[in-house]
């Protein structure tokens, strides 16, 4: 099978000669175009555009750990979390990752929760 191979996608017999490929498949890869990179959106223009509805759907993977009903779960409630300094609810037992990034960024601007 090698041998058949050989024969039908080089010629030469590679010892010492330049091998070159007998046939070359056209992917269009030479022609293909580079589209330009989508231009970000800041956080903030993103969170002033969502749709409340759709969030709340994406919020089911956020409930199993945090509540917006002012109670703690296994992580802290989010009331009101824009603007409120990181790693401040009272009475939660924050890790130690989030205790030092609460030292790198002392409140959750839209920014930083976008980040």
């Amino acid at each position: 099978g090698s041998w058949a191979a050989s024969g039908l996608y080089t010629f030469g017999e590679g010892h010492g000669e330049d091998v070159t490929q007998a046939y070359v498949i056209d992917t269009g890869a030479s022609a293909a175009v580079e589209e330009p990179a989508a231009e970000a959106v800041p956080f903030p223009e993103l969170v002033a555009a969502a749709d409340a509805a759709a969030g709340q759907k994406v919020f089911a993977k956020c409930a199993a750990c945090h509540k917006v009903d002012g109670s703690d779960a296994t992580g802290p409630h989010l009331n009101g979390v824009v603007d409120r300094a990181v790693a401040s609810v009272g009475g939660f037992a924050y890790s130690d990752a989030m205790v030092a990034h609460a030292a790198e960024a002392p409140t959750w601007t839209l920014e930083e929760l976008g980040a």
